[in-house]
C-alpha cells in the first residue's frame, strides 16, 4: 500500500477521533494498533496492517481467549470450524501460542481505497471478538 493510502487511513482516524498508535515493520510496512478491552471482558489488541507488496490491508483482533489446557483444545477447535461457517467477513484462528486470534482482509485497487471500509472491519472485527468471548470462556472454564 503506498503512503497516499496509509495517510489517507492516518487522517480518517484523526477526523473519526478514534486512536491508533502507527508502527513499521522490519520489512517497511506499516502497521497501527490498538489495545482494548471488550464489553463482555475482553483484553484484545487491534492490528491493522498495511502490506508493501499488494494494495491490501489485513485487520486482527488478538488475544480474544487463550486455551492453555490441551484437553480442550479439540472442543476449541470445533467450536472455531462452526463460527467460521457462520461468520462471512472475518476467519477465527488458534496460534501455535494457544491464543486465538480474529481476522479480516481487504484488498483494493489504485482506484478504490476506501479509509472508512477499513474503519468499518475494525469494528466488525471488534464486535465479533467481544460477541464470541463468552463462548470461548465457556468452553476454556467448564
Amino acid at each position: 500500500m503506498d503512503t497516499v493510502g496509509i495517510n489517507s487511513f492516518k487522517n480518517h482516524l484523526q477526523s473519526e477521533n478514534f486512536y491508533m498508535e502507527e508502527n513499521k515493520n522490519s520489512d517497511g510496512s506499516s502497521f497501527f494498533s490498538t489495545e482494548q478491552r471488550t464489553e463482555n471482558g475482553a483484553k484484545i489488541r487491534i492490528v491493522v496492517a498495511f502490506s508493501n507488496e499488494f494494495p491490501s490491508v489485513d485487520i486482527y483482533a488478538f488475544n480474544i481467549a487463550e486455551v492453555k489446557d490441551p484437553l480442550k483444545k479439540e472442543s476449541v477447535l470445533k467450536l472455531l470450524n462452526n463460527l467460521n461457517l457462520n461468520y462471512r467477513y472475518t476467519k477465527f484462528t488458534i496460534n501455535d501460542n494457544d491464543s486465538i486470534t480474529l481476522s479480516s482482509a481487504l484488498d483494493f485497487t489504485e482506484t478504490n481505497f476506501d479509509p472508512s471500509l477499513i474503519l468499518r472491519h475494525i469494528f466488525m472485527v471488534y464486535n465479533g471478538a467481544n460477541d464470541e468471548f463468552k463462548s470461548f470462556m465457556k468452553l476454556i472454564w467448564a
